[in-house]
């Protein structure tokens, strides 16, 4: 439905769906890196995370300038969605001082749902959210599927320059437990 202005009606409800699909995926993200207990691991998620949402927040950004969002409501919902990961970092790192401090099959499986979950909303998003509205243009397939392929091939070429024997590192302990126990 349209309103006198030309924009439509849904397009701040359907702004506030967007962020909020991917908020709880960024959230989910920052609580796997939170959960790590080396530092090669939060150094690894935090690179494949920090890649991922430099690309989500342009596509973000896109997305809401485009979509008829006053210039307030894209403001806030930019704002929420740049708080929303370190904020998952927060909860995985308490998630991860309030266990008992040893590492076991709870703390390695906690860290594959959250990775799981995480995994999985974006999936959701990539695929009927941005992907649909794509295929949907007038654009020549052939370039659509080109730009899909490289795209995972960027991704996957940064997981494996994050490797922990490329990055040099052991498998050291984080402190993450209170200095006093």
């Amino acid at each position: 439905m349209m309103m006198g202005n030309g924009h439509c009606v849904g397009a701040p409800l359907r702004g506030l769906l967007f962020i909020v699909a991917l908020s709880l995926h960024e959230i989910l993200e920052g609580v796997a890196v939170g959960l790590q207990k080396n530092q090669s691991g939060v150094l690894q998620l935090f690179a494949a995370v920090a890649s991922h949402k430099f690309v989500i927040s342009f596509c973000v950004g896109l997305e809401l300038s485009t979509s008829g969002v006053k210039v307030l409501m894209h403001t806030i919902y930019i704002l929420v969605f740049s708080l929303v990961t370190p904020l998952g970092i927060g909860i995985g790192i308490i998630m991860t001082s309030a266990s008992s401090g040893d590492e076991n099959v709870t703390d390695s499986l906690s860290s594959l749902i959250m990775q799981g979950l995480a995994c999985g909303t974006i999936l959701y998003v990539a695929f009927f959210e941005i992907l649909e509205r794509e295929r949907s243009k007038s654009t020549v397939g052939l370039i659509q599927w080109t730009l899909l392929v490289l795209g995972f091939l960027a991704i996957m070429g940064l997981q494996l320059l994050t490797t922990e024997s490329n990055l040099g590192l052991d498998d050291t302990k984080l402190n993450v437990t209170s200095q006093g126990t």
